[in-house]
């Protein structure tokens, strides 16, 4: 009497297997590349705000010798 493999053995030996992992590796890399542009964008927006806080900031530093 044959054996019936479950699911997951069939999924090992079907060729169906390379053609999944690939497609997980390929949404895997395109949603990190996301998360990195995001990032990216966020990171300038903070930049350009935090350099117009500083422009409007002066300091002044006076040296009084005694």
């Amino acid at each position: 009497m044959p054996q019936i493999l479950p699911p997951t053995k069939i999924y090992c030996f079907a060729p169906i297997k390379s053609y999944l992992r690939n497609r997980l590796q390929k949404k895997k890399t395109i949603d990190h590349n996301e998360i990195e542009k995001e990032t990216a964008k966020f990171l300038q927006i903070y930049n350009d705000v935090a350099t117009i806080i500083y422009e409007g900031c002066f300091h002044n530093i006076d040296y009084q010798p005694q």
